[in-house]
């Protein structure tokens, strides 16, 4: 695959599957075999670990948003900077909702197999900052 067409394919998974709410893209999107080794949804995988990771975050942040603001790509890597934006509607780690707005930088690495995300190597964000605008410290 190009390097532009692996980066339309990540673009596709945050600003229409998360901002747009096209669910129904991620059984293209996501390879069967889908894997995210840091999501903590042990079990899981393919399209079916996807929806449950867009779910919850979706539970914690219900308008939740993501802009993309950088994207390389190596090969089958592509690895993307993002700002995530929301409202704080739902439980998280055992803090209660808020209703506090938040907006904290993060980043992900994700490894493409033949047009489908295949797996999300690493992903890092600030949670810190994301507890102290919840509230919790």
């Amino acid at each position: 695959m190009s390097a532009d067409r692996n980066q339309a394919i990540v673009r596709a998974y945050f600003e229409q599957v998360y901002n747009q709410g096209q669910d129904g893209l991620i059984h293209t999107l996501f390879a069967p075999d889908f894997s995210d080794p840091g999501s903590g949804h042990d079990g899981l995988h393919g399209p079916r670990l996807a929806q449950h990771v867009v779910d919850y975050e979706r539970s914690v942040l219900p308008d939740i948003h993501f802009e993309i603001e950088h994207m390389l790509t190596e090969g089958d890597d592509v690895v993307v900077k993002l700002r995530i934006t929301g409202t704080h509607r739902g439980e998280y780690r055992g803090v209660p909702p808020s209703g506090r707005r938040v907006d904290i930088p993060a980043a992900q690495q994700m490894r493409l197999r033949d047009g489908q995300i295949a797996t999300i190597v690493w992903h890092v964000f600030d949670r810190w900052l994301l507890l102290h605008q919840m509230g919790a410290v």
